[in-house]
């Protein structure tokens, strides 16, 4: 099996958004030798140094960019956006997961802040 993940949510301040994503595929790696992880951004990242082997593609966030990435994860079985803000969109046939990291926001509405503030 080979799996697709968004990581450019690793190109911003640790939080337990990013943890959980490296656990998530720590956890892939580790549980599951066999599979093949192809990790995908669209910024460069010099500091990231990922715990197990993974393909690395560094997109531009352009439709032309898109297009390619899509080129490149075509074998992919899985695509995997780890936050809701970086999802792509038309990934074809592949099947896509989304993981919902936190939904405190919705349960006590109001105490967290947003964006927008």
């Amino acid at each position: 099996m080979k799996i697709a993940i968004n990581i450019t949510k690793l190109n911003a301040t640790p939080s337990g958004i990013e943890k959980s994503l490296l656990y998530l595929m720590a956890a892939v790696a580790q549980n599951f030798p066999e599979t093949k992880l192809v990790v995908f951004t669209d910024k460069k990242n010099k500091n990231l140094a990922l715990p197990f082997s993974a393909k690395k593609i560094v997109y531009k966030n352009t439709k032309i960019g898109r297009l390619l990435l899509r080129m490149r994860l075509w074998d992919c079985n899985y695509i995997h956006d780890h936050w809701n803000g970086g999802q792509l969109r038309n990934m074809g046939r592949h099947k896509s997961v989304v993981m919902i990291h936190d939904i405190l926001p919705l349960s006590i509405p109001g105490y967290f802040k947003t964006d927008d503030e």
